[in-house]
């Protein structure tokens, strides 16, 4: 049901309370609902984004360019599903396991702890059956495949949520801070229109996406001098986004047998051997299939350094059996303390500090993408499927661009998920060290990412926290 703040005075305090009704929020708050569970999931937003909202999102990025904080992320019901481009698949196995050489990775749950719950994650995105993943013959390289969402959460869960008997929905209403009596969460400070209240649950769970999360940890931390993250040494820090660049461009016979998605998109992605041996992160190198223009392009660059294969590549253009394409990378990002959420010296209207993001690339970011680009130009050479090209600033000492599409808005890390609270903000069942009620939701838990986007795997979490929540009440 819709609810104002004012309605609930009086009513007995809720099972649960969730914080942010993005894909992790409403997930939860319906997989609750059919345990029986009393639920309050409070939006900081409207029913629909407005630029008053979005106003709560602006923030400053130091390090490397970035787009504007308040451009890539929706303030409203249904969170980001309100802008995002409905791209699924899971984690691969490799992205939970700790990297040689590699501090700070690896996750303190498997893969498998995630399975059980990927029919249901299917269901909430209206996905089919997933497809294989073959190898490519030959080369320490496999075809990737994603599958693509057309829900939009809060479009798609709205009518049940506000028609249900035991959810409660409290639009526009914004969390300014967490209370706690050092043990465990006591309410939560909230402010509806300007006016100030305290709302109480038996549990909390903080589901407002993976900035927002650090963010008001931070701040009521603070507030509360430190009785809420007793250990925050890693609290906002971590923070992770796929770096999403140009890489170059690739000239390719219709031999080469690579599969194309129905956006036209081949994927190719390192194996877990070529890793492991060259101690690289997880990447997933998109083929764009080009038109004649882009083609010819690529055949007159080519035919500077190489004329006759040029001639030949052309003569197989005009036969119908090659094409051109663009070949761009979203991959996975060392995690790194410095790259993290901080407080800014400027407050919103709502007295909270806004965001101050540290955000930086370096080579060895750079390296995954070349080297995993190097092994697929050689597996085409070497089996004269085509040919590829790098552009000059990932072969070379030259910085990332920064007139990139630069990240793909996958925001992750700042509350990690951990074995222990020096080393994270959350156990294994997501849980925050210290406080026996609160609970995070969302990508911020991520203590590494892959190169798949995190939506999907934010479903999942969710879904085996709310199998958790109800198993621990009777346990």
């Amino acid at each position: 049901m819709k609810i104002t703040v004012e309605q609930l005075a009086g009513v007995p305090p809720f099972d649960y309370c969730i914080v942010g009704s993005g894909p992790a929020g409403i997930t939860l708050a319906l997989a609750l609902e059919d345990a029986g569970k009393r639920v309050l999931l409070l939006e900081g937003g409207g029913e629909s984004p407005s630029q008053a909202s979005q106003e709560l999102y602006r923030g400053e990025t130091l390090g490397h360019a970035y787009r504007p904080l308040d451009g890539c992320r929706i303030r409203a019901f249904g969170g980001s599903s309100n802008g995002w481009g409905g791209w699924c698949r899971p984690l691969d196995a490799v992205d939970f396991e700790e990297k040689p050489g590699l501090a700070d990775s690896g996750w303190p749950i498997r893969r498998s702890d995630l399975a059980p719950y990927a029919a249901r994650a299917d269901d909430f995105f209206g996905l089919g059956p997933p497809e294989d993943e073959p190898p490519l013959p030959g080369a320490p390289l496999k075809q990737s495949r994603f599958r693509y969402s057309t829900v939009n959460f809060g479009e798609k869960y709205r009518d049940r949520l506000f028609a249900s008997a035991s959810v409660a929905v409290a639009l526009d209403t914004s969390l300014v801070a967490i209370l706690t009596d050092g043990a465990a969460v006591t309410g939560l400070q909230v402010d509806a229109g300007g006016v100030r209240r305290t709302l109480t649950a038996q549990r909390y769970i903080l589901a407002t996406g993976g900035i927002e999360n650090s963010r008001l940890l931070l701040w009521s931390n603070q507030l509360a001098q430190g009785a809420l993250i007793r250990q925050p040494a890693t609290l906002g820090r971590y923070w992770m986004e796929h770096p999403h660049f140009t890489l170059g461009e690739i000239l390719l016979r219709h031999r080469a047998g690579l599969h194309f998605d129905e956006k036209d998109v081949g994927f190719v992605s390192p194996s877990p051997e070529l890793m492991a041996h060259k101690r690289l992160l997880n990447c997933g190198l998109r083929i764009i299939r080009g038109g004649e223009a882009q083609t010819l392009d690529s055949i007159r660059r080519l035919a500077r350094v190489a004329p006759r294969l040029a001639s030949a590549t052309l003569h197989d253009y005009r036969q119908g059996q090659s094409y051109g394409a663009l070949l761009r990378a979203s991959w996975e990002q060392r995690p790194r303390a410095e790259n993290r959420v901080a407080l800014a010296a400027q407050k919103d209207r709502l007295g909270i500090p806004r965001v101050a993001l540290h955000w930086t690339l370096d080579d060895e970011d750079k390296r995954t993408a070349l080297e995993s680009a190097r092994r697929l130009g050689r597996y085409i050479a070497d089996l004269d499927l085509g040919r590829l090209r790098l552009d000059g600033w990932l072969s070379g000492s030259e910085p990332f661009p920064d007139d990139d599409e630069l990240g793909g808005c996958h925001h992750m890390g700042g509350t990690r998920m951990a074995r222990t609270p020096e080393q994270g903000i959350v156990d294994r069942d997501c849980k925050v060290f210290g406080q026996r009620n609160l609970y995070i939701a969302g990508s911020s838990v991520f203590p590494s990412s892959g190169f798949a986007n995190p939506t999907y795997t934010i479903v999942q979490l969710a879904l085996r926290l709310a199998a958790h929540l109800e198993q621990s009440r009777t346990a």
